[in-house]
C-alpha cells in the first residue's frame, strides 16, 4: 500500500513505515495528554490510578513509535544515518532527535521517586511542551506531509487539539469551586483534618473519591490530591492529612479558619458509586489509606446500611480508631480484623470471610500493600472487577 506524503515520489516499505510511525507517535502523545488531563469522565470511570497508567504507558509507546521512525529512515537510505548527528544534521532532524532525547528523560524520571514534586511537575509539564514544539518543528521543517491535504488536516487536528487541552485545562481551574476553612483539628499526633464549607454551591461526590486542594485562585499554584473523608451526607467537606511532606507540615499546617480555598473535584473511581448495594464489602487500609475508608463507613452509618462489612487495617493505626469502635455500634453487621501480616497473603483473608470470591473489595494504601493485597485476592478466585484500588502515592 502506497500512502501519499505529499512529494508525488514512488513510495517503499520504508518510507511508508516511517510516515506511519512518525504520525503514530504524535497522535500517541496527544492521546497520553488527555489521560493526563484530569477529566472527571475519565478519572470516575476508571480511576486515577488507572488513568496515569495509560499516560505513561503511551508515552513509552510514543518513545518506540519514534524509535521505529528513525531506524525507518535510515533503512530507507542508509546515508541518512548523519541525520542523527545533532552537530551536523539540519534544524529539522535536530529538532526531531530533540524530541526524543526528551521524551526518554521524561519516561525515565516519571518512575523515579519525586522528593520535590512541585518542581518535578512543572519541568515535566515544560518538557511536554517542548516536545510538542519540536515535533512541530520537526514536521513543517520537512516540508513535506503538511503539502497533502489529509496530513496537513490531521497534524492540524492534533495542533489543536494540545491546544484546546491546555485551554481546558486553565479554564477549569479558573471555574474550581471555592470553599472555606470552617475549622481545623487534630485526630493524632501526626494528622489534621480540615473542614471546609461550600461558598457557591454544594459538593456533590461519592464517598471514597478525592480531590486536588489548591490554596490560592492562581490556576498555575501548586496544589495536591487528597481523600475526601467526611459522608456524602455532610454538608462540610471534612479532609485528613498526614503531616509529612513540605507541603502539608507548610503551606497545609499554615491553614487557619476564613481563609479560602479551592477544590478540583470529585476524582477517582474506588468509590460507592461503583458497588451494588446487596454486595457485601470489605474495606483494607494503611495508613493514610483510612481516609476514604472513613468517607464509605460514614456513609453507610447515615444511610444505616445493614450489608456485611469487614474493614482490615494496621494494629499500629492510629487514625480513627475511636470513631471506627462508635461506627461499629452504627453498623451491626460490621466487623474489623487487623493486618497482621506483611505482605499481605490470602490466608489473610480466608480466615476472616467466608465466601471471599463473593465480596466487593476496596484497597488503599502504599503501592507495594495494594500489589501485595490484589494477588492474594485474585489467588481467592476473586474477580479482578470486585477489586477496587488506590494507591497513596504522589502523581
Amino acid at each position: 500500500m502506497a500512502w501519499n506524503v505529499g512529494t508525488g515520489e514512488p513510495t517503499t516499505l520504508w518510507s511508508n513505515l516511517l510516515v506511519i510511525t512518525g504520525s503514530q507517535a504524535a497522535t500517541t502523545l496527544v492521546v497520553a495528554v488527555l489521560f493526563a488531563s484530569r477529566f472527571k469522565a475519565i478519572t470516575s470511570t476508571i480511576g486515577i490510578d488507572a488513568a496515569i497508567g495509560i499516560h505513561r504507558v503511551l508515552g513509552s509507546a510514543a518513545v518506540l513509535f519514534i524509535f521505529i521512525h528513525l531506524f525507518a529512515v535510515v533503512a530507507d537510505y542508509p546515508f541518512n544515518a548523519w541525520l542523527i548527528d545533532i552537530f551536523q544534521a539540519p534544524a529539522r532532524a535536530v529538532a526531531g532527535t530533540s524530541a526524543l532525547i526528551i521524551l526518554l528523560l521524561m519516561v525515565f524520571f516519571a518512575n523515579e521517586e519525586k522528593q520535590q514534586y512541585e518542581m518535578w511537575r512543572w519541568v515535566h509539564r515544560a518538557s511536554a511542551l517542548a516536545v510538542f514544539a519540536f515535533i512541530a518543528w520537526h514536521i513543517i521543517g520537512l516540508d513535506q506531509l503538511i503539502n497533502s491535504v489529509p496530513w496537513l488536516i490531521l497534524f492540524s487536528t492534533l495542533a489543536v487539539s494540545v491546544l484546546a487541552l491546555i485551554v481546558s485545562r486553565w479554564v477549569r481551574a479558573r471555574r474550581h469551586p471555592r470553599f472555606l476553612v470552617s475549622n481545623i483539628y487534630p485526630e493524632s499526633a501526626t494528622a489534621s483534618t480540615v473542614c471546609l464549607r461550600p461558598l457557591t454551591h454544594s459538593f456533590e461526590f461519592s464517598a471514597g473519591q478525592f480531590a486536588w486542594v489548591r490554596l490560592t485562585k492562581s490556576p498555575w499554584s501548586e496544589d495536591h490530591p487528597f481523600t475526601i473523608c467526611s459522608s456524602e451526607y455532610d454538608s462540610i467537606v471534612r479532609i485528613t492529612f498526614r503531616h509529612l511532606g513540605d507541603w502539608t507540615q507548610g503551606p497545609m499546617a499554615e491553614l487557619r479558619p476564613g481563609r479560602i480555598v479551592r477544590l478540583d473535584g470529585p476524582h477517582g473511581a474506588m468509590s460507592l458509586s461503583h458497588i451494588p448495594q446487596d454486595r457485601s464489602l470489605a474495606l483494607i487500609a494503611v495508613g493514610v489509606g483510612m481516609t476514604p475508608v472513613m468517607s464509605i463507613l460514614r456513609t453507610l452509618a447515615d444511610e444505616e446500611d445493614t450489608r456485611n462489612i469487614a474493614v482490615f487495617v494496621s494494629p499500629q493505626e492510629d487514625l480513627f480508631t475511636v470513631e471506627l469502635m462508635e461506627l461499629r455500634k452504627r453498623l451491626l453487621n460490621m466487623e474489623i480484623y487487623p493486618i497482621v501480616n506483611r505482605p499481605i497473603t490470602r490466608t489473610s483473608f480466608r480466615q476472616s470471610i467466608e465466601e471471599p470470591s463473593e465480596w466487593f473489595y476496596l484497597v488503599c494504601g502504599p503501592p507495594s500493600m495494594v500489589i501485595d493485597c490484589k494477588a492474594a485476592l485474585m489467588d481467592l478466585f476473586v474477580p479482578e472487577s470486585r477489586i477496587l484500588t488506590e494507591q497513596f502515592e504522589i502523581i
